[in-house]
């Protein structure tokens, strides 16, 4: 009988420095962009012409306390439905207002599971919302269906 192989394990890891107190916030984004790095890839098609601005944000938080831990299409539902999961950090409560650079023609809140709730919506462009502390929100954006006049 044979020596049983033993699996080789890598184990990732990052270590930071910092001067003063320990700040929530800084070390839960420290620790999701360590763990979950930005995916890309190239689009062939859909752009035609140069961009309007040399950068953009597809969303934009307004406190830095509020982290976007999902972007994604509604599962099995139409083009044009998006779900967005964010996290409070802190241990704070507030509000909030999330900018799009698509146009959001509808924003209503979801569960975890993707189905509505019977709560009154948020306001939209910008969507405002409360928070909890270390709450999750989920948003189901329904975007405005693209123009031909514009790029």
């Amino acid at each position: 009988m044979g020596i049983p192989s033993i699996p080789i394990i890598n184990i990732d890891y990052s270590v930071d420095t910092y001067t003063g107190q320990f700040n929530a916030v800084e070390a839960s984004r420290m620790g999701w962009e360590f763990n979950v790095q930005l995916m890309s890839s190239f689009v062939r098609q859909g752009q035609s012409g140069p961009l309007k601005d040399a950068s953009l944000r597809f969303l934009e938080l307004d406190k830095p306390n509020i982290q976007i831990i999902a972007l994604k299409r509604k599962e099995a539902d139409s083009q044009d439905r998006f779900i967005i999961r964010l996290q409070e950090t802190s241990g704070m409560e507030g509000d909030l207002k999330i900018r799009s650079y698509f146009p959001i023609k509808e924003a209503r809140y979801a569960s975890l599971l993707e189905d509505p709730k019977e709560t009154k919506p948020p306001t939209t462009n910008p969507i405002k919302s409360k928070f909890k502390p270390y709450q999750t929100i989920t948003l189901e954006l329904c975007m405005k269906q693209k123009t031909s006049d514009t790029n």
